[in-house]
């Protein structure tokens, strides 16, 4: 009689091994995917910031060019003859933004353009003489700007901006000019993700949104009053 051989197969521990070593497998390359995606998404917000920073930076070295000098050259958004808008006035351009915070509640506290409800997240509008940057017969500072008129520096279809600080110092020199020290931040604004020092929450804050969030400072010097 012929004896019918067996065929050699898997043992039970060995598939839970194997099934076990596949799983692990699986796990690693999704988690590799995500922290690649995750910093992709950071580095396109971190271009986006120094491009959009860049840009901001040369339209004020061109407009201060032939600037005249303004008395009150600089007005923080928190001021509260400002209504909420900031404004650098340079004698021939002004550059005007909304309270990041303001801007990041969405409570429709946030200035916004003459006629609609599209906040004003950083405009440049011609402003011969800076009267942006002067209070008027009611001790407050124009609001009013023409959306048709401004060209908005950082449009919201790239993304929730803003620009979260801007600081001047005015530097005295030997002739009828002054050289302008200007210094700004310009970050993402998601509410919640932006701390009172103007930076990211740190991953362990629980609203923080850290493969998103970005905030990058530029400083120029720009020379005014020919």
């Amino acid at each position: 009689m012929r004896v019918r051989q067996g065929r050699a197969g898997f043992t039970l521990i060995e598939l839970t091994l194997a099934m076990a070593f596949v799983g692990i497998l699986l796990v690693a390359t999704v988690t590799v995917i995500i922290q690649v995606s995750n910093m992709y998404s950071k580095g396109v917000t971190y271009k986006l910031i120094d491009q959009a920073g860049r840009d901001l930076g040369a339209a004020m070295t061109r407009d201060a060019e032939n600037a005249g000098n303004v008395a009150n050259p600089i007005v923080q958004p928190t001021d509260p003859a400002a209504g909420g808008l900031g404004r650098l006035c340079l004698g021939g351009y002004s550059y005007l933004w909304g309270d990041p915070a303001k801007l990041r509640s969405q409570n429709g506290t946030a200035p916004t353009y003459q006629g609609t409800s599209t906040d004003i997240i950083l405009a440049r509008v011609a402003d011969a003489g800076g009267s942006y940057c002067t209070k008027g017969a009611n001790g407050t500072y124009p609001t009013a700007v023409s959306q048709s008129q401004a060209t908005e520096m950082l449009p919201s279809d790239q993304g929730d901006y803003a620009l979260q600080a801007m600081q001047l110092t005015v530097i005295p020199t030997s002739s009828q000019s002054k050289l302008y020290d200007i210094s700004y931040a310009i970050g993402t604004n998601q509410a919640g993700t932006i701390t009172s020092a103007v930076a990211c929450e740190p991953p362990s804050a629980a609203t923080n949104n850290f493969n998103f969030c970005a905030v990058n400072t530029f400083d120029i010097m720009v020379r005014v009053g020919y």
